[in-house]
């Protein structure tokens, strides 16, 4: 990608994430709206973006591929669990204020959550870093739903900023908790 487009979808974003900060639903921003504060054409936009769902899911997807390099490297590498959550938490903790409205629910999930944890557990299923840890009588679809909405409510308050723990304390927290399922 040329530096102008990864200038304009940088500017198209950060616009996107100031105005669900402001409107608390996608379904509000508008296009026309989007553009005029980023100082472009709808045409522009729509060269980089189908619709404003589009900018939700391209947001979306870098969380959950780079999730998925984790579990990856996790896998490959024999990474220590320590460090995988450490890395896990550490990518929300620096983007904390970039995705705290994407994790807005009221009671319950919103959309964009819900279709996070459909897509991360689908992905864990798939290609699940705990195969040899048998929760739940080894019914692997259901352990992975479990685990992607507790770590779906664990980011929720993290980003939000409802949790009182350190970056490490979370990360412990996290690391006795998996321990005491095994047991």
């Amino acid at each position: 990608m040329n530096r102008s487009v990864v200038r304009t979808k940088k500017a198209i974003r950060k616009v996107f994430l100031e105005l669900l900060e402001e409107k608390k639903d996608i379904d509000k921003i508008t296009v026309i709206e989007l553009t005029n504060r980023v100082g472009i054409v709808r045409s522009t936009f729509y060269s980089h973006y189908k619709d404003i769902e589009d900018v939700a899911r391209e947001i979306q997807n870098e969380m959950l591929d780079y999730i998925d390099s984790l579990i990856n490297e996790f896998k490959s590498e024999g990474m220590e669990l320590k460090t995988l959550f450490t890395k896990f938490f550490t990518f929300f903790a620096d983007r904390q204020l970039e995705y705290k409205d994407f994790f807005k629910s009221d009671f319950g999930d919103n959309r964009f959550v819900g279709e996070f944890k459909a897509t991360l557990a689908k992905r864990l299923y798939e290609n699940y870093p705990f195969a040899n840890v048998e929760f739940f009588n080894g019914d692997k679809e259901f352990e992975a739903k479990f685990f992607t909405a507790i770590f779906t409510g664990l980011i929720t308050q993290f980003v939000q900023g409802n949790i009182n723990f350190t970056l490490d304390e979370l990360i412990d927290f996290t690391l006795r908790f998996i321990d005491k399922i095994k047991k």
